[in-house]
């Protein structure tokens, strides 16, 4: 599998992949309902944090709430919005700083969820999004929102509403409004 390593930019080719990884696998015993993940990348020579990561899921499947951060030291979306880097004060190499709530319940054949993040560097809004939907053994329909903040091409965010229907033996179908 191919490694994509978005911190090229200020390294030397010989350095691209010369960086230190961790992602250790936290569990807790004594709760079983909750899931924890965190990643760090640092500076092979300084030890400077190039990115953090941290995700913490509690709660069973009648109801659960997560939450994140994400630090990293570009920032990628301000590609999306201006023209290729010049520099370093270019905004791709101001850092990312974000949080990300959202929870999710499942009761029955009923499903809900919503997720929102928010940049802390800027005091922005990135996306939230909301979802719900109903299975049984033969049919699936899902109905999803998502509003995007960030610019892509000066688009100034988007949004997006998706319905889908599933028929569990016949194939999917959908319609995608806005």
């Amino acid at each position: 599998r191919a490694r994509v390593n978005h911190f090229r930019l200020r390294q030397h080719p010989s350095d691209l992949h010369r960086h230190l990884q961790s992602r250790p696998p936290i569990e807790d015993p004594t709760w079983p309902h909750a899931i924890q993940i965190c990643r760090t990348r640092l500076d092979k020579d300084s030890f400077s944090t190039r990115l953090a990561d941290a995700t913490v899921s509690i709660g069973t499947k009648a109801f659960r709430v997560s939450a994140g951060y994400t630090y990293s030291t570009y920032n990628p979306y301000s590609s999306f919005a201006s023209a290729p880097p010049i520099g370093p004060a270019d905004p791709l190499f101001t850092p990312r700083n974000e949080i990300t709530l959202g929870f999710t319940s499942s009761i029955g054949n009923y499903r809900l969820g919503a997720i929102a993040r928010r940049d802390l560097s800027t005091g922005q809004m990135v996306s939230i999004g909301a979802m719900g939907g109903y299975e049984d053994e033969c049919y699936i329909f899902d109905a999803r929102f998502q509003r995007r903040y960030t610019s892509v091409n000066n688009d100034h965010g988007s949004t997006t509403i998706l319905f889908q229907m599933t028929f569990k033996s016949v194939g999917q179908f959908g319609f995608r409004a806005m």
